[in-house]
């Protein structure tokens, strides 16, 4: 009933721990898809090992991304539902089942269901993710991540009729923009209960601020823009708020012109509205960080 998609690339003492917290499920009519991406450092003798007929493995020789290996997992998955594990993440045993059941008794309009994350950092909770939207969110997605992220999803697979996987062009944000584009065509329901461990202690995360991933963050921020121009020109203090995130990214970057030239854009576009003062409020911030680091 349930495809479970894991992408890795050499994480093996965390892919084990993953793998371990799906077979440790109370639902159990589910089967594993992990694609290892290019991955080093055993994972590919490890995956080669399991004995389960529920458990599916495939190999990239050459990394191609996060969402390049969620996407082969997709064209494999053969269940109604379909949900996504990061490979450094960890659920509770209940996960499956309460999602299923949520989902399951969802209406036809409802594409997407989700629950609650908590971040760990040995093993101690340092912070929570504990969204209550639903319905049309399309609207809350443009600018921001409003829910949580890939590892606590559950889809149905007809959306993958109307949306074509993950975004592979994107290196960073791609799980906030495949939950955009769905609800741009449906609803999501949600949880209120923690289904998910996100650790965040190790130094490998695509989120950690640095070069790479600033540059790859400034990319996804203007593919956005790119790919949903129709929907910004409805809601213009939302591409100021996007405008603004490249400015902060550039400012990150010691890319001062880039960044006061983008800082501009989403001024203008927010002239007229109390946002514009947030816009310098938080531009101010970040550049007096800046300046105390060059210091």
């Amino acid at each position: 009933m349930v495809s479970v998609i894991i992408p890795s690339h050499n994480r093996l003492s965390m892919l084990k721990r993953a793998i371990q917290s799906v077979q440790n499920q109370t639902f159990t009519n589910y089967e594993i898809i992990v694609v290892s991406d290019g991955s080093t450092d055993g994972t590919n003798n490890y995956i080669k090992s399991i004995k389960d007929s529920n458990f599916k493995f495939f190999i990239n020789e050459k990394s191609g991304g996060a969402s390049a290996a969620r996407n082969i997992g997709l064209k494999n998955a053969t269940g109604d539902f379909i949900a996504f594990l990061d490979d450094d993440d960890e659920w509770f045993d209940f996960h499956l089942e309460i999602l299923v059941n949520k989902i399951k008794l969802s209406d036809s309009n409802i594409g997407l269901v989700y629950g609650w994350i908590d971040y760990y950092e040995n093993e101690k909770i340092i912070s929570s993710k504990h969204p209550k939207l639903k319905g049309d969110i399309f609207s809350e997605m443009l600018d921001k991540q409003a829910i949580t992220n890939s590892s606590v999803l559950m889809i149905k697979s007809k959306v993958l009729d109307k949306i074509i996987g993950f975004d592979e062009k994107l290196l960073r944000g791609n799980d906030g923009d495949f939950i955009r584009r769905i609800s741009k065509y449906y609803h999501v329901d949600y949880v209120p209960k923690v289904l998910c461990k996100v650790h965040v202690g190790h130094d490998d995360r695509i989120t950690l601020n640095n070069p790479k991933n600033l540059k790859n963050e400034i990319h996804s921020y203007k593919e956005r823009l790119e790919k949903f121009k129709t929907d910004f020109d409805k809601y213009p203090i939302k591409r100021s708020n996007i405008l603004l995130k490249i400015s902060i990214s550039y400012l990150k970057l010691g890319r001062l012109i880039k960044s006061i030239s983008y800082l501009f854009q989403a001024l203008r576009l927010s002239f007229f509205n109390l946002t514009f003062f947030n816009h310098i409020k938080v531009f101010s911030k970040e550049l007096i960080l800046k300046i105390i680091k060059w210091s």
